[in-house]
């Protein structure tokens, strides 16, 4: 079997790039006789090294363009693959068949906000009609979905009309954090300005992740823990920079510490060292923070949507993502009550070992050669 998979997002900051670099890692690693040829822009290329079962092929294009739909198709077919995976919902209109396409989340559909884009709103209009487009193509004329979660594929089959045996759960996994001494963590976190007793939350500031609602929440604690503070990493963007914006503009700012881009040893030891994470999305297609968070004992505050009930489970205590005051409380009762901080505490490595890249690698495999059986009847 030989597969070409599309890893341009890899050597990007966030969830895409991580998804495809562990993914095909894991699969390299099960995959015995099978072929991989990776489509790989500058960045990514570092990433991996040619061998007898994986080549690396230039695909130096942005995603989302139309310079994407133009090139990508011939790059695709250049690859001599049994089977193409598009592993983000932006496949080109003329890809070569059979494919299969990741689709991690809904949410571009869920939350249609001009706030969640930089373009002007007659813009966002057009991209946001080129973008459903192009999703539902990827939907009907795939071999195979692969979704990350239970909550993902039933959106799907809210969304569409198709046979619920072509949308295929993967899940996804959670490895090792950089390992780290009490003491070089300290250093670190007191580098990035990260004092004393604080909050930490991971991801992008795009709406969705309801970042405006924990500095609501946090606002409230602060009133009764004055040394407490907020740790907020993520990319440096425009979305990032207009959050902080908007906090000094409305005084929600004090005791918030905006990191930009940390690297992971960075990110590691604002894990190890936080009083409780933070998961305040009102929806996610998975969610890897909290599970990492959990991955090495530490407590996680987390809403009740999307994914986060069935990825996370009982190891993590819920809020409204809606109601600060509901958010305030749970993280509250985290911080004051020993007994539930030692119990999720306990409870979280435990449910983070319940996700593997190794599985999730099985699983789409599974898939392609299930796919590749269909085709040759």
């Amino acid at each position: 079997m030989k597969v070409a998979i599309d890893a341009r997002f890899v050597g990007t900051p966030g969830g895409l790039g991580r998804y495809v670099e562990e993914l095909v890692s894991a699969m390299v690693a099960e995959a015995g006789g099978d072929e991989f040829v990776l489509f790989l822009r500058d960045a990514g290329m570092g990433r991996f090294a040619d061998s007898k079962v994986l080549r690396r092929l230039n695909a130096e294009v942005r995603w989302y363009g139309l310079r994407e739909q133009l090139s990508m198709p011939g790059i695709a077919r250049s690859a001599h693959a049994d089977l193409v995976h598009w592993t983000h919902w932006n496949v080109p209109l003329m890809t070569p068949r059979p494919f299969v396409v990741t689709i991690h989340d809904l949410i571009m559909l869920d939350y249609p906000s001009v706030r969640s884009t930089t373009l002007g709103p007659a813009v966002f209009a057009m991209k946001n009609a080129g973008f459903k487009v192009v999703l539902g193509n990827a939907i009907k004329n795939s071999a195979a979905i692969l979704v990350p979660s239970g909550y993902v594929k039933k959106r799907v089959l809210e969304t569409w009309n198709i046979d619920a045996d072509k949308v295929v759960v993967t899940g996804e996994g959670v490895l090792a954090l950089p390992s780290g001494s009490i003491e070089s963590d300290l250093k670190i976190r007191e580098s990035l300005g990260v004092r004393g007793e604080y909050l930490f939350t991971l991801g992008n500031a795009y709406p969705h992740k309801n970042l405006d609602g924990l500095l609501d929440a946090f606002v409230l604690l602060k009133k009764d823990r004055p040394d407490l503070s907020l740790a907020i990493a993520g990319n440096d963007d425009f979305f990032s920079r207009r959050l902080r914006t908007e906090a000094g503009r409305t005084g929600r700012a004090q005791g918030v510490v905006f990191l930009s881009s940390p690297d992971d040893p960075a990110i590691a030891a604002l894990y190890r060292g936080a009083a409780a994470y933070i998961a305040p999305s009102f929806t996610e297609g998975f969610g890897l923070p909290p599970l990492e968070a959990m991955s090495v004992g530490v407590p996680v505050a987390s809403s009740g949507g999307g994914s986060f009930p069935e990825v996370l489970g009982e190891a993590a205590e819920r809020f409204n993502p809606h109601r600060a005051e509901d958010m305030a409380r749970v993280i509250g009762r985290i911080l004051d009550d020993d007994i539930l901080r030692e119990r999720l505490a306990a409870a979280g490595p435990e449910q983070a070992a319940r996700w593997s890249w190794k599985e999730a690698a099985k699983i789409t495999l599974a898939t392609y050669r299930k796919v590749l059986e269909k085709k040759v009847e």
